[in-house]
């Protein structure tokens, strides 16, 4: 029996050793219980072209990358209140993060990893060499600082998973796992044999530390160490070692009933909590399913996705993050910038799972709609906070998460952000399990790829989301048949592709897909039509911030509709009468914060047919336009008829976000947390039987993300 147990463990060592020597010649994950119905092309297939690439570079150029490496040459980026200040060199050059022994830092962590998944991502994805040269840089400056035991995290070596506890070790936590990730983005793009033996030595330090079977074994809980799960998982991918899986599948259970993710309290209660975090999770349940199949994941993926899709997911495509909580949806309601990143890479993850195209709708919509609507037209700055009717980004507002800065008391939201596009770019084509190659993301890119012996390059001109139709052209050195998968978005119902003089249409078995399988030879074209109706959505609210039809009671009800045309909601663009320059450590870096005017132009009512309210709506294109930045100027927009509501107004206090102490001492319990929970960034829809105006205008509403203060939930009148 003891022989036959050695020879058992000696082969299964033999085993882990190939497996390990397998994956030294491969960058993509081996080890895989569930397969994807979609797979990524190699890294560097596809490129973004258009204006998704000037996006990228006015993200990378203006916003959080450059900027990031600018206050780190100063040496002011831990200056603030409540840390310790630090100056100059922080002896990790050309690095921002220090090792410090605050709360604080130990998130910051987190950012220095996503710093450097940027420059993977910009560099390798989007054929950026400055980028690649700046990351290969930063992961050598990681591999000479990594002490002997293989910590990669940003405790000094004194405090180094010490205190196992939410106010510490969550964000320690949280960090290593980041960097770990980080370091395998680097390496599944260079195959650098010494980044993934950091990465297993990292790993190992971790499983030894924290095995639960170690006597003085304390167990590990916290919102965000769920990046180590998904990060040993994705590790367990690369080599094999069955350790790194079974830490995932011990962690895995404990985190989701901590913090009530798990499926018996979702199912009885509702899923609720971190907006961000929950993404998070879901990204580490999704990996580690993909290595042990085991179904009651997938289960719990679905059901948290359904009670998100249903209850929280905003007009702009972001689930919301109200105080970073899933809030319910309303015009009031938040979105946390780090939304839209997690779910956007969640639903593009979901897509390469199960091949339905739902998720790209929802990832498309999230990326055109939410991402640049809390983005300066510039790039430069974000707001943590934003929402759909917003007429204040004023400073003295929630911590001055909702003005335009380019950091915020927690910088992720600019780590995160920057990095939806080139996530979408990279997954724009996607090999099918049968041979096809599907097209999922719209936009401007181009992609190219070996397929039966020869070479292929798709590149997609259109103007897309802004305009209907997208042009793909067709090289290949010799003549070569594979079918050809287009996505019909959700939204479209009278989707056409030709080639030649040949139509195809999306047929109902083929489940959102339009399919063209023929033999195609250099030069072929295919032109694609997305017809994109107006959609108007109707919806009605209580007193409070949220959707919540069944806790109404008489007079205590707002109507407002929104309006939608495609992948893009659309929004009255407020001018602004106020904008005062944000201070960082005592300089001006770009922030602001802005205001419009009390009295308007914002308080409209728009004047919609009864019978057919999208009638009421005139489509004015004018995609030839010099658009200087890309969210700067829209190339489509919408024309109705609307008026004005005279007795809908707010105040210069409600603007300010000021409110005198004396003041706020007499306020009842109610009202001051009626201010907490709308933050005063738009005043209160107005309740039926409102008043408009005799004199009419024409309303020129344009896509979201162009817009900067904003009113999307809007009244309405009905004209017969």
């Amino acid at each position: 029996m003891t022989l036959k147990n050695n020879f058992s463990k000696t082969l299964k060592w033999i085993f882990i050793i190939l497996v390990v020597s397998s994956c030294v010649q491969k960058t993509e994950p081996t080890r895989t219980a569930v397969q994807d119905a979609m797979v990524e092309l190699p890294v560097g297939s596809t490129t973004p072209l258009g204006w998704i690439k000037d996006h990228i570079i006015e993200d990378y150029e203006n916003g959080w990358i450059t900027n990031v490496e600018k206050m780190s040459a100063e040496g002011d980026w831990w200056q603030r209140p409540g840390r310790i200040e630090l100056l100059g060199d922080y002896g990790k050059s050309p690095f921002y993060q220090p090792y410090v022994e605050h709360l604080g830092a130990h998130a910051g962590g987190e950012y220095q990893a996503h710093w450097i998944d940027n420059l993977c991502r910009l560099g390798w994805d989007c054929g950026m060499e400055e980028c690649r040269t700046k990351a290969s840089e930063a992961v050598s400056a990681i591999l000479e600082h990594i002490p002997e035991n293989g910590y990669i995290g940003v405790a000094s070596s004194e405090m180094q998973f010490t205190n196992v506890s939410l106010a510490f070790s969550e964000y320690e936590l949280w960090s290593f796992g980041e960097h770990l990730y980080a370091l395998m983005t680097y390496y599944q793009r260079t195959g650098e044999r010494d980044v993934l033996d950091a990465c297993i030595k990292a790993a190992d330090l971790f499983v030894d530390t924290f095995d639960p079977g170690r006597e003085g074994h304390t167990e590990l809980y916290g919102l965000w160490w769920a990046t180590v799960i998904y990060s040993l998982s994705e590790l367990h991918g690369y080599t094999g070692n069955d350790r790194y899986l079974a830490m995932a599948e011990y962690m895995m259970p404990t985190f989701m009933k901590a913090l009530k993710w798990d499926t018996p309290t979702v199912e009885q209660h509702g899923v609720s909590g971190h907006s961000a975090g929950l993404g998070v999770a879901l990204k580490a349940e999704l990996a580690l399913y993909h290595r042990n199949g085991d179904p009651a994941l997938l289960e719990n993926i679905n059901l948290i996705e359904e009670q998100v899709h249903t209850t929280h997911l905003l007009p702009n495509g972001s689930p919301s993050g109200h105080g970073e909580s899933l809030r319910g949806k309303g015009p009031y309601v938040h979105m946390e910038l780090c939304d839209p990143f997690w779910w956007v890479w969640h639903w593009t993850e979901m897509l390469k799972l199960t091949g339905d195209p739902r998720y790209a709708d929802m990832a498309e919509k999230a990326a055109f709609n939410a991402l640049p609507a809390a983005r300066s037209k510039d790039g430069k700055t974000i707001q943590y906070f934003s929402c759909q009717n917003q007429i204040t980004t004023s400073k003295h507002v929630d911590q001055e998460k909702t003005a335009h800065r380019i950091r915020h008391a927690w910088d992720c939201c600019h780590s995160n952000s920057s990095r939806i596009l080139p996530i979408m770019a990279a997954n724009s084509v996607l090999k099918g399990e049968d041979g096809a190659v599907n097209m999922v993301y719209y936009g401007p890119f181009k992609s190219s790829f070996e397929l039966k012996g020869a070479s292929v390059r798709l590149t997609n001109r259109t103007n897309y989301p802004f305009e209907e139709i997208t042009s793909v052209l067709i090289n290949t050195d010799r003549p070569v048949k594979f079918p050809l998968r287009l996505r019909v978005p959700g939204w479209c119902r009278e989707a056409m592709a030709k080639v030649g003089d040949k139509t195809y249409m999306c047929e109902e078995s083929s489940k959102g897909w339009i399919e063209i399988e023929r033999r195609w030879s250099d030069g072929d074209v295919v032109e694609l039509s997305l017809p994109m109706e107006i959609k108007v959505e109707k919806h009605r609210f209580n007193s409070d911030i949220r959707l919540v039809p069944d806790q109404q009671l008489d007079g205590e009800w707002a109507e407002a509709v929104t309006v939608e045309r495609g992948p893009l909601l659309y929004s009255l663009s407020v001018p602004e009468e106020i904008r005062k320059p944000v201070t960082i450590m005592g300089k001006e870096r770009g922030g602001f914060e802005c205001m419009a005017a009390v009295d308007g132009p914002w308080n409209y009512a728009l004047l919609l047919d009864k019978e057919d309210p999208a009638y009421s709506f005139t489509i004015v294109s004018n995609l030839q336009q010099d658009t200087g930045f890309v969210w700067e100027n829209p190339p489509v927009t919408l024309q109705v008829k609307a008026a004005r509501v005279p007795e809908w107004r707010c105040t210069d206090q409600q603007l300010s976000g000021i409110v005198p102490a004396e003041e706020f001492d007499r306020w009842s319990e109610e009202k001051r947390h009626r201010m907490h929970d709308r933050r005063w960034l738009a005043p209160d829809l107005p309740t039926p039987g409102f008043e408009i105006a005799e004199e009419t205008e024409t309303l020129t509403l344009i896509p979201h993300g162009f817009t900067l203060l904003r009113m999307t939930y809007l009244p309405w009148v009905d004209m017969e």
